[in-house]
C-alpha cells in the first residue's frame, strides 16, 4: 500500500491528480479542502455580524479583520491501547460545547495528541513514564464535524505506533476532509480561505519531525513556506509538563532528561522568519501570551479535550479555546480566550469561573510584563498600544 505524505498530496493536488485514501477511493485533497473551506466561509459569514472587534478608542477606527482563527491545545478522544478506554457515542458529545465557536471561524486548529490507527506495535517501550495513545478511525469524522480543519501531528505521541501509525493518521484525517502536518515528510499544510492560502507548520523536539530545537533550520523552512502563503501559522509542542510548568522560562527547558526546546527563542525566531501567529502546546497546562512585532504568541494552550489517558485534575483540566482576529498583515486586532473545563471522562463544559482566563492573564503579567496586551474580565484582549506590541521590551 502506498503511503501518501502531505508534501506529495499537495504536489499531486496541484496538478489535479486524484489521491487514494485509506480505503482505496480516489479523492482530490485540494478539492476536499476547497469544498470544506466554502462551507466554513458560509458559517463565518452568518456569524460575522455577531462578532464585533474590540473598540480601539475614539482616535482611530478599528483595523479591518481579514482572518478569524481558533486554536486549541492537546486533543485525544480516548485510546484503545493497551485496553479500550473510549467515550460513549464514539465521542460525538465531547466537543459539543465548543462546536459553535469552532465552526464559525475561518479555520480551527489543534494538536492531535496520538495516532488515529488500527493495530500495529507501539514504539513506547523501555522508557520512563511511557504512555501510548491510539484513537480509532471513527474519531476523525467526529473532529471534522466539530469544526476542526488543520492538525499538528508534531508531538511526542504522534509516532506512538511508528511510521505505519503516522500514515494511518494522515489517511484518516484526509478522508474526513482535514489536513495534518509536522513530520519532516509533511512540512506544511495549506488551506484555502476565500481565495487565499492559510498555511500551518508544526514543530516538536522529537525524531522525524520539524525540530523546534534547530532554530536556524526552522527559520529556513519557515522562509521557504512563507512564499506560498497569505497567512502563516506556526505551532510547536515543547517545554516541561505538568502543574509546575505554567510559567514560560527563559532558555532551554529540560524534562525527564530531554531537551524540550527554548520556546521563547523559537517563537521569536519563527516570527522573524515570516510567521504571522505562533501558538504552543505540550505542558498540559496553559501559559502566558505576548505580542512580538504586533504578532501574537500563545506559549501553551494546555489540554483541550483529553479523554481518559491524560490527567485533567485541577489546572490540567482548564481548557482554553483561543479565538483571534487578524488584519491583512497578520497583526493582532483582537481576540478572546474562551474558557472550558474538563472532568475525567466527561464532555467538555463551559467554565463560568473562567479559570483558564485568569491563569493565562496572570502568567502573561508574570512572565511577559503584560505582553503588550490588554484584557477584560471575560477574556477578550487586544494590543495595549503600539509601543507595547513592538517586541522591544
Amino acid at each position: 500500500m502506498k503511503v501518501w505524505t502531505l508534501g506529495a498530496v499537495l504536489l499531486i493536488a496541484a496538478v489535479g491528480v486524484g489521491v487514494p485514501d485509506a480505503f482505496g477511493a480516489e479523492q482530490s485533497t485540494a478539492a476536499v479542502a476547497s469544498a470544506a473551506s466554502a462551507k466554513t466561509d458560509q458559517a463565518a459569514a452568518a456569524t460575522a455580524a455577531a462578532r464585533p472587534a474590540l473598540a480601539s478608542g475614539p482616535s482611530a477606527p478599528a483595523p479591518a479583520i481579514a482572518w478569524r482563527v481558533a486554536m486549541v491545545g492537546d486533543v485525544m478522544l480516548g485510546s484503545d491501547y493497551p485496553a479500550a478506554d473510549l467515550p460513549p457515542n464514539e465521542g460525538r458529545d465531547l466537543l459539543a460545547a465548543a462546536q459553535p465557536i469552532l465552526q464559525a471561524v475561518d479555520v480551527a486548529i489543534g494538536n492531535l495528541e496520538g495516532a488515529i490507527a488500527q493495530g500495529g506495535q507501539t514504539t513506547k517501550t523501555g522508557c520512563v513514564r511511557c504512555f501510548a495513545f491510539r484513537m480509532p478511525p471513527t474519531v476523525a469524522p467526529v473532529l471534522r464535524a466539530a469544526g476542526f480543519r488543520l492538525w499538528s501531528s508534531a508531538n511526542n505521541h504522534a509516532s506512538d505506533f511508528g511510521d505505519a501509525g503516522r500514515a494511518q493518521t494522515t489517511q484518516a484525517v484526509q478522508k474526513a476532509g482535514m489536513l495534518n502536518t509536522g513530520a519532516t515528510t509533511q512540512p506544511e499544510a495549506r488551506w484555502p480561505v476565500r481565495g487565499r492560502q492559510l498555511c500551518l507548520m508544526a514543530f516538536a523536539p522529537n525524531m522525524g519531525m520539524n525540530d523546534l530545537r534547530d532554530i536556524s533550520g526552522a527559520q529556513d523552512r519557515i522562509r521557504r513556506t512563507r512564499a506560498r502563503c497569505d497567512l502563516l501559522i506556526v505551532t510547536f509542542h515543547g517545554g516541561g509538563e505538568g502543574v509546575d510548568h505554567s510559567h514560560t522560562p527563559v532558555g532551554t527547558e529540560w524534562f525527564l532528561g530531554e531537551n524540550r526546546g527554548d520556546v521563547r527563542a523559537f517563537a521569536h525566531a519563527a516570527l522573524d522568519a515570516g510567521a504571522d501567529l505562533v501558538f504552543g502546546s505540550g505542558p498540559h497546562i496553559a501559559r502566558g501570551m505576548e505580542l512580538y512585532h504586533h504578532k501574537l504568541i500563545a506559549y501553551s494552550l494546555g489540554n483541550f479535550m483529553t479523554y481518559g489517558g491524560i490527567s485533567v485534575a485541577g489546572p490540567l483540566g482548564w481548557s482554553a479555546l483561543l479565538e483571534v482576529n487578524l488584519d491583512d498583515q497578520g497583526r493582532l486586532v483582537s481576540g478572546q480566550i474562551h474558557a472550558f473545563r474538563q472532568t475525567s471522562r466527561q464532555p467538555l463544559a463551559a467554565d463560568p469561573d473562567l479559570s483558564v482566563v485568569k491563569l493565562m492573564v496572570q502568567r502573561t503579567q508574570d512572565d511577559f510584563a503584560g505582553g503588550g496586551l490588554r484584557f477584560d474580565a471575560q477574556g477578550n484582549f487586544s494590543p495595549a498600544d503600539k509601543a507595547a506590541s513592538s517586541g522591544q521590551r
